[in-house]
């Protein structure tokens, strides 16, 4: 086989089958999705075949996902229906376990029901709908858990700044515990994130953001390294290929592109020692 280049991208590209075609031998992974309807906004086409369908239109290998009703309360359901979205496509779909602090009871039975029964692979809070700060006790239950398996975090910023040094303290808290800040690029963050994180080696970004702006990609590269830098798109919430875009449009390495689009996401995965 020819050896690969992004180069063809430029020339090639004119939809979404040219896109699959490029990166049908790419590992491609998603780390950040979601399925199910949200109490406040419409989100279209929101169930699992929808999203698998998205996926297969371009050529993406697996997806991490959540339930959105489990991250706005409804946990157990929320968390189960994420569950069976994992059984329908077992080679696709990476659990994202999602707990609340507002629901303390739940916090422990939750994680471990999550990992040790329905083999989910990541931890997800959102401390900006939970109200709560990162580092606050009631999430430490699930994070000492995960910490000590090598099972990496998922995370909205609070405000998207404010909230980033409690984040980065609690990495440094637990060295050893993956933490991905979601929406890295987004235009309001970038700077901050790069000042305030990138020091924390634990510490991963996603590409998922809105808008994207001129050069997003390439200054998360540029200021945090291209080992920790992980591909997301927030479907259904947002287009596969309007976020996977970029990426490959970026002017960065070939090598860097792989990396980003699944092989440091692999690695964290890999990492897990459940």
């Amino acid at each position: 086989m020819a050896a690969f280049s992004f180069d063809i991208v430029m020339e090639q590209v004119r939809n979404l089958e040219a896109i699959k075609d490029i990166l049908a031998d790419l590992l491609v992974i998603d780390c950040h999705a979601h399925i199910g309807p949200h109490s406040r906004y419409f989100v279209p086409n929101d169930g699992i075949d929808g999203i698998i369908a998205a996926m297969d239109s371009i050529g993406v290998d697996k997806v991490g996902i959540n339930a959105l009703s489990a991250l706005e309360g409804e946990v157990v359901d929320g968390n189960t229906a994420t569950a069976r979205a994992m059984m329908q496509y077992p080679d696709r779909i990476i659990g994202h376990c999602c707990i609340n602090p507002n629901y303390p009871e739940t916090v422990e039975s939750e994680t471990l029901r999550c990992f040790e029964q329905l083999g989910m692979r990541m931890l997800k809070f959102h401390s900006a709908w939970h109200k709560t700060p990162p580092e606050h006790a009631r999430y430490r239950p699930a994070v000492e858990y995960c910490a000590a398996r090598r099972i990496p975090l998922l995370t909205h910023l609070t405000d998207y700044i404010g909230g980033l040094p409690g984040y980065a303290s609690l990495a440094r808290e637990y060295p050893q515990m993956p933490f991905i800040i979601a929406h890295a690029t987004a235009p309001n963050a970038i700077d901050a994130i790069i000042e305030v994180c990138a020091g924390v080696e634990n510490m991963f970004f996603d590409t998922t953001g809105y808008p994207k702006y001129n050069r997003s990609i390439e200054r998360l590269v540029e200021g945090c390294g291209e080992d920790r830098v992980l591909f997301g798109s927030d479907i259904a919430w947002l287009n596969l290929a309007h976020e996977i875009g970029p990426i490959l449009f970026a002017e960065i390495s070939d090598t860097a592109k792989e990396k980003l689009l699944g092989r440091n996401f692999q690695a964290i995965l890999e990492g897990i020692t459940l």
